[in-house]
C-alpha cells in the first residue's frame, strides 16, 4: 500500500466535512459504512440513499435521513477503526497495536524501526502517532506493494523501505524496534546491532511455538533483559436501561507480543518473575 498524503496519517481537526473526506455512517444497529466524500455522489445501502452533498459542509457526527427514512451517523473513522483488519492475513490487530506502543514505551520523540509483512503498515502508523513530530519511524516492509509509489508524499519523518529486516539495520542507536514478520528471530542480530542500550523490543507473533522460537533466540543471543510474554483480548460490554451485561461475543486471541530490553554488552539479565 502506498503512503498517502500526510493528511491520511494526521488527526483531522476540521469541524465540517468536505470532499475527499473518508467518514463511517454509522446505523442504530451497530454496522457502519465507510464513505469517501464527493460533490454531486450518492451512496446507496440496504438503509437507503443519500447525497453527498447532505453532508458536505456540515459539522462531522451529523446524522443525515436516507431516502428510506434511516437515519445515519456520520463521524470520521477513529485509527482503530481505519486500522480493523478488512481480510485474513499478516497484520496486527488495533487491540495489540496500542499494547505494542505502551508496553514498548515508544514515546514523542523517538527513533522507532519497524519491520512489516504486511501491506497496510499500520504498524509504522501507530509508532508514527507516537513519536510525534519530533520523533522518527523506519518502516522495512516486504510486500513491494507496501513500498512508496511515485505520486504519494509520506510525513517527512517516516522512512518507508522495502526489503527484508533480517539483512541489516543502517540506522544506530535507534530507540525502538517493532516486528511484525513471520520468523522475527531472524531480525534479531541486526536489532540488536541498531538499538541503544535500554532501547526495548517488541515482537508479535501468531502462535506459541513462534514465541518459544524468539524467547530462546533472545536469551541465546545474549544482550536483552527482562524478557516478557503476554496476549490481549477484548470484551464489549453492553449498557443500556437496565441491560448490563458482557457481550457474547469477543476479539480473543489474535497475537503474541513479546517485549524485551536492551542491555550493554553480551550478558543477559533474567528476572524471576517474568512479568517485571
Amino acid at each position: 500500500m502506498a503512503a498517502g498524503p500526510p493528511g491520511r496519517l494526521a488527526r483531522v481537526t476540521a469541524s465540517v466535512l468536505g470532499p475527499g473526506d473518508v467518514v463511517l455512517l454509522h446505523d442504530h444497529a451497530g454496522r457502519h459504512f465507510r464513505v469517501r466524500l464527493a460533490a454531486g455522489a450518492s451512496w446507496t445501502g440496504h438503509a437507503g440513499r443519500i447525497a453527498h452533498d447532505d453532508l458536505l459542509g456540515r459539522p462531522e457526527g451529523t446524522v443525515v435521513t436516507t431516502d428510506a427514512g434511516r437515519p445515519l451517523l456520520a463521524l470520521r473513522p477513529t485509527f482503530a477503526e481505519r486500522a480493523e483488519p478488512r481480510r485474513r492475513g499478516p497484520g496486527v490487530h488495533p487491540k495489540d497495536l496500542a499494547a505494542m506502543v505502551l508496553h514498548a514505551d515508544v514515546s514523542p520523540g523517538d527513533v522507532v524501526v519497524v519491520a512489516s509483512a504486511g501491506g497496510d503498515a499500520v504498524l509504522a502508523l501507530a509508532a508514527l502517532r507516537a513519536v510525534g513530530p519530533a520523533g522518527r519511524v523506519v518502516s522495512y516492509e516486504r510486500r513491494e506493494e507496501a513500498a512508496p509509489q511515485a505520486g504519494a508524499e509520506p510525513p517527512a519523518n517516516l522512512d518507508r523501505r522495502a526489503g527484508e529486516l533480517a539483512a541489516d539495520i543502517a540506522d544506530r542507536d535507534v530507540d525502538r524496534v517493532l516486528l511484525d514478520v513471520p520468523e522475527p528471530w531472524l531480525a534479531l542480530p541486526a536489532a540488536a546491532a541498531a538499538l541503544r542500550p535500554g532501547g526495548a523490543l517488541g515482537a508479535a507473533c501468531a502462535n506459541a511455538p513462534q514465541v518459544q522460537r524468539l524467547c530462546e533466540e533472545l536469551r541465546s543471543l545474549g544482550g536483552f533483559g527482562l524478557i516478557r510474554t503476554l496476549e490481549v483480548l477484548e470484551r464489549g460490554w453492553t449498557v443500556r436501561d437496565r441491560s448490563l451485561r458482557p457481550a457474547h461475543r469477543m476479539v480473543g486471541h489474535s497475537n503474541f507480543l513479546t517485549f524485551a530490553r536492551r542491555l550493554p554488552g553480551a550478558e543477559g539479565f533474567e528476572a524471576e518473575n517474568e512479568g517485571f
